[in-house]
């Protein structure tokens, strides 16, 4: 985590969606972001989900592909619901250290901090995902993020004082490299360097030993495939725009696919694990 956060101060901080940027944000994406929705087959499988492979591969894609033609009909829409979503699920990452509603403080906080230090920065990309119209979005974040940020930083507080140091440490630090950062770069070193190897490696934990290698190779295969589905939508978008738009646009909404079918399977799995905890008390 630290090496993360010093190679991202690095980065000097813009108000433009610079190209690298961008390119920084779909390489970190492919190879860290991608492997840890791409276990959802495994986990599948491990939860008893996956008694038909063809099936459970139709309706991941169907509601991935379903996703994308909502966005393409209602983008400002989507993007805010997009952003909803996005911000319960990250707040997930402090799940059994916070009530819920605290983790939805900290995962809405997450999104309105760089709306908040680089505004025009995030307004543009806003804009870019959806329409002119969705900058509106970026600026009811930047509001958001007078209310959230001084509850994140009592949330880090409690968590101190509950001696929960790494999550009050690691929340204290997204809150100061906010500022420090561009959008982009914020946003790769949070869900590349800390969200995606925190749920890789849950997801390791509750595998048995021996079977991790395959669950990795798993992970691994099912990201290359990913990334071929990805290629024609990809190629698709730079012909209607430039490169810059068309890669914020494949990054983005290419994540808002995957990650409502990845919700829809943790959801299902959180709730077969509380059933077993309940049968078993």
């Amino acid at each position: 985590m630290i090496a993360a956060l010093l190679a991202a101060a690095l980065s000097l901080s813009s108000n433009e969606v610079e190209l690298w940027q961008i390119v920084a944000l779909a390489l970190a994406v492919i190879i860290l972001g991608l492997p840890h929705g791409a276990l959802d087959p495994w986990i599948a499988r491990r939860e008893g989900f996956l008694r038909s492979p063809w099936r459970f591969a139709g309706q991941y894609l169907g509601l991935a592909l379903l996703v994308v033609v909502v966005w393409w009909l209602f983008p400002v829409f989507s993007l805010g619901a997009f952003l909803l979503i996005s911000a319960w699920h990250f707040g997930q990452d402090w799940a059994g250290l916070a009530p819920p509603w605290q983790r939805l403080v900290l995962g809405l906080g997450l999104l309105a901090l760089p709306a908040a230090s680089n505004s025009e920065q995030v307004q543009l990309i806003f804009t870019l995902l959806s329409s002119p119209q969705g900058a509106m979005l970026g600026q009811a974040l930047a509001l958001i993020a007078w209310i959230t940020t001084p509850l994140m930083l009592a949330i880090a507080l409690a968590f101190g004082w509950q001696r929960q140091w790494s999550a009050s440490l690691e929340v204290v630090a997204l809150v100061v490299l906010a500022w420090l950062v561009p959008a982009l770069i914020y946003f790769i070193v949070y869900f590349c360097f800390l969200h995606s190897p925190r749920h890789l490696r849950h997801c390791l934990e509750d595998t048995e030993p021996d079977l991790r290698p395959r669950a990795l190779g798993s992970a691994a295969g099912y990201s290359l495939l990913t990334l071929v589905f990805a290629l024609p939508f990809g190629l698709y978008l730079t012909r209607l725009n430039d490169i810059e738009t068309a890669l914020v646009q494949l990054v983005f909404i290419g994540l808002a696919a995957l990650t409502v079918p990845h919700m829809v399977l943790m959801a299902r799995a959180r709730g077969r694990a509380r059933r077993r905890a309940n049968g078993a008390t």
